[in-house]
């Protein structure tokens, strides 16, 4: 049950993900068992330490840059598959990364951030395009 509780899972869906789970671990989850009668669910339990301020992770700027050898569609299809832009957002990005030479194509945490990099750089190089981005601390 401590457990549930650290997740956050309440005890009308305690015995839903006891019994999606009750397989997993190599089948300890036995000690997700509860008695109703074991919990207080006004009072926290007591290994849970409360801290003073929780901060959001920093948020950065995914920057996309002109390079004025990949193709224009070949811009727009990656920024779609890879951003999940629409397709009048894709043309819009572009449009600006060509006039102004770099433009930000969304703000995401670094750790997804990057990962889409990673992903959009793949795409344009798997045909030989020198497409390039980079992340930006806001």
């Amino acid at each position: 049950m401590r457990l549930c509780l650290k997740l956050g899972i309440d005890m009308e869906n305690h015995n839903k993900v006891k019994e999606k789970y009750k397989y997993a671990f190599g089948g300890i989850c036995e000690s997700f068992s509860l008695l109703e009668n074991d919990v207080n669910l006004n009072q926290e339990p007591a290994d849970i330490q409360k801290t003073d301020t929780l901060f959001p992770p920093p948020d950065y700027n995914v920057i996309i840059y002109d390079d004025n050898f990949t193709p224009f569609d070949a811009v727009t299809l990656i920024l779609q598959e890879v951003f999940y832009k629409s397709n009048e957002e894709a043309i819009k990005i572009a449009r600006n990364a060509e006039l102004n030479g770099k433009t930000v194509v969304g703000i995401y945490t670094y750790d997804i951030g990057l990962s889409k990099i990673n992903q959009a750089m793949a795409m344009a190089e798997a045909v030989n395009f020198p497409l390039k981005f980079s992340l930006e601390k806001i």
